[in-house]
C-alpha cells in the first residue's frame, strides 16, 4: 500500500501497489482527530500516525482517531515523522519552533531527543531495522552541507 498525506485537503490517502484509489480520510480542523496541513505520515502493523501544523496524531488504517501523541501551542508544529519497528515515534519539530528530533513512544511518552551539535537543521527522519535512526540535517543556505547521520536507540 501506499499512503501519501494530502497537505491542501488535510487528508490521507491511500492507494493499492498499481495506484489504484483506495480509501481517503480526514477532516480539515485544530481539534483532536482532525487534520490542519499533514505533512508526514508513517506506518506499520496498523498503526498511522500522522504530523501536521498542530500536532501528531495516532489513527487506525481506516482513519479512527486514536489520540494525540504530541501538540504545539504555537509554531508551525511538526514536519518528518518515522515509526520504528520498538513503537518509537521520531519527529522534526519546526525550525520556528525549535529543530530537533524528538522521540515519543505511541501513548505520548516524550522519550527525549535526538542531538548532533553541528550549526544544521534536521528536515528528514526514518527508521530503520533493529533501532537505527537516520536523520537528514542541511544547511538552509548550503546544499553541499546536508549529510545523513546514523542514530543507534535502544
Amino acid at each position: 500500500r501506499i499512503w501519501m498525506a494530502d497537505f491542501d485537503n488535510s487528508k490521507i490517502l491511500m492507494y493499492s501497489a498499481d495506484f489504484t484509489h483506495l480509501t481517503s480520510w480526514g477532516e480539515l480542523g485544530m481539534d483532536p482527530g482532525e487534520l490542519y496541513q499533514p505533512v508526514s505520515i508513517a506506518v506499520r502493523d496498523g498503526n498511522v500516525v500522522v504530523s501536521d501544523a498542530k500536532a501528531i496524531a495516532l489513527f487506525s488504517e481506516s482513519g479512527a482517531f486514536r489520540r494525540n501523541i504530541a501538540t504545539v501551542s504555537e509554531g508551525d508544529g511538526f514536519g518528518s515523522v518515522a515509526l520504528s519497528s520498538q513503537d518509537l515515534v521520531y519527529a522534526v519539530s519546526s525550525p520556528s519552533v525549535d529543530s530537533k528530533v524528538s522521540i515519543f513512544s505511541l501513548d505520548g511518552v516524550a522519550r527525549g531527543d535526538l542531538v548532533y551539535e553541528t550549526g544544521l537543521t534536521p528536515t528528514d527522519v526514518t527508521a530503520g531495522p533493529g533501532g537505527v535512526v537516520f536523520v537528514l540535517y542541511v544547511g538552509y543556505f548550503d546544499e553541499s552541507s546536508a549529510k545523513v547521520v546514523k542514530f543507534e536507540v535502544q
